[in-house]
């Protein structure tokens, strides 16, 4: 790890994959797919209730009957049956993940599902204040427990749903702070290299026994700075959530987070487990 950093989490590009339950012995379980438009990239699928990457699923390849429509999804908005080609193998330098391609012109970030039978979104997501001095303080103590000195605080999104379909809401925070006066911006909004200070983090917050907890779901804080000609590797990544939805048919909502790096873009499925957030699929690339 670079002592430069504090790596909170993995980034990545993506398709997904998720499945529905076996009813009986009579019918296999249904196999369905997730599609990242924003990574173009499929990390995998889930079946008989196990995640199963896409770079490590040797079937993959061998299950032509991928499905011809997938319906797409973000925290705007939703669409149904939009067409797709069939699976195949992304080009160099990602010649080791799959995708397809939808045959409307999508534009924008959605998380494309295909194959599956049961209702992705069982329970609503709100978005709340990003201004809210109380999400501010809740960010600034995660940061100064992580080791940064006065942070500056800059939340780009605050979102409020019930993941485990218990009747108790959550809340999920996306803040990110990059100096805009610094270097390298050649991709949009995605730095060459970071400075002292800069972060981007996904916070999940909950309430445990009456008192709120704040978890880390992923993201990086920047503790020194990392300037050129360093390696490649030291380029920061940008963190956003994409949607939250039910991937694997159990009635319990994950976490779709995008990321972005220079010149390279992923996406993830993170899920609650055991008192923390666990990377079940993913897939990414770039140069």
């Amino acid at each position: 790890m670079n002592k430069n950093r504090l790596f909170l989490g993995g980034v990545i590009f993506c398709f997904l994959g998720v499945a529905g339950i076996q009813s009986g012995f009579t019918a296999p379980a249904p196999t369905g797919y997730i599609l990242s438009t924003h990574a173009r990239c499929m990390m995998g699928r889930v079946a008989n209730k196990q995640w199963l990457m896409a770079k490590e699923d040797e079937k993959l390849e061998a299950n032509i009957s991928t499905p011809g429509k997938y319906d797409l999804y973000s925290l705007k908005e939703s669409r149904t049956g939009e067409k797709a080609t069939p699976l195949k193998r992304q080009g160099y330098p990602c010649d080791s993940y799959y995708y397809v391609d939808l045959k409307s012109d999508t534009q924008g970030a959605y998380t494309a599902l295909g194959g599956i039978n049961w209702n992705p979104v069982p329970r609503a997501v709100k978005h709340l204040n990003p201004n809210s001095a109380a999400y501010k303080k809740v960010v600034a103590d995660f940061l100064k427990e992580n080791g940064l000195v006065n942070p500056v605080i800059k939340i780009e999104n605050v979102l409020k749903t019930d993941i485990q379909g218990d009747g108790k809401d959550e809340v999920f925070i996306v803040a990110t702070y990059f100096a805009k006066t610094h270097r390298g911006y050649n991709r949009g909004d995605t730095p060459l290299y970071s400075l002292k200070g800069e972060y981007s983090i996904v916070l999940f917050r909950e309430v445990i026994d009456e008192k709120p907890v704040t978890r880390l779901v992923v993201g990086e804080i920047h503790l020194k700075d990392t300037l050129m000609p360093e390696p490649p590797s030291v380029a920061p990544n940008l963190y956003s959530i994409n949607a939250i939805l039910d991937v694997k048919g159990d009635g319990v909502m994950e976490v779709v987070v995008d990321d972005r790096i220079t010149e390279g873009s992923g996406a993830g499925v993170y899920v609650l487990e055991n008192n923390k957030f666990t990377r079940k699929l993913y897939c990414g690339c770039g140069y």
